[in-house]
């Protein structure tokens, strides 16, 4: 993995990220409660662009269904939504390679998200692991029958368009691209570091908040290990002179 600065320097300028972030959710104070958190403007405005944009159903169905559909047409390959409606961004899975041998299949999948909060996009390679194994389930009369059951586990993260998902990335972002121009890659450098200056509304006691959190959701994990380059897209932030 290629590690690089992409902090604010003479070079590269987030505060528009920042900014974003701190207009959707309220500022971090000690005591603050999760009814606290619902009463503020912060919130009222979050929660009224997640109900425009996800339940609206001709709104969702003009958009997102449109930009489904438009991606599938590009890319020549299904597109599996991955949204969660808690969350602020729209969200989906194209699978790059599948291999099955006996009950163990192999699959790389490249996800991208789009934030409703800003013109924002993230794109994360995941290749997992799916194992079908005998287990031991207790009927609705409470006998014990064997039965297969499907085991999932999530092995990588790729960050940059790099290796066999560096084809797949580059046209995926070009569609992005051509479809939001204004909106911009998030590097994951800056993406996964933690962010505590403003109280989110799905936080876990068991891991920290980071900036893809706040912009994206929590419904896909960071907690792999990574490989490529976490600066890619950090051009796009680069300060005109």
């Amino acid at each position: 993995m290629l590690v690089g600065n992409v902090g604010d320097t003479e070079e590269y300028d987030y505060s528009t990220i920042y900014e974003t972030i701190k207009r959707y959710y309220p500022p971090a104070e000690k005591g603050l409660t999760a009814g606290d958190l619902l009463k503020t403007k912060e919130y009222e405005r979050y929660n009224r662009l997640l109900r425009s944009n996800f339940q609206d159903k001709v709104y969702y169905k003009e958009k997102w269904k449109a930009f489904k559909a438009y991606l599938k047409g590009g890319l020549d390959k299904p597109v599996r939504e991955t949204t969660a409606v808690l969350y602020p961004c729209y969200s989906g899975a194209i699978t790059i390679e599948k291999k099955t041998s006996g009950n163990l299949t192999y699959i790389k999948e490249l996800h991208f998200f789009i934030s409703l909060l800003g013109p924002y996009y993230s794109l994360i390679g995941l290749d997992r692991l799916e194992v079908t194994l005998p287990d031991l389930l207790r009927t609705a009369e409470q006998e014990l029958r064997e039965r297969n059951r499907l085991y999932h586990s999530r092995v990588a993260l790729t960050i940059s368009p790099c290796y066999e998902y560096e084809r797949p990335m580059k046209a995926l972002a070009r569609l992005i691209g051509a479809q939001f121009p204004e909106y911009r890659q998030v590097p994951f450098a800056l993406a996964s570091r933690e962010w505590t200056h403003t109280a989110l509304y799905t936080p876990d006691s068991h891991s920290a908040t980071l900036i893809f959190h706040a912009l994206f959701g929590r419904h896909f994990p960071l907690t792999e290990k990574v490989r490529g380059d976490e600066t890619a897209g950090c051009e796009d932030w680069r300060k005109e002179s």
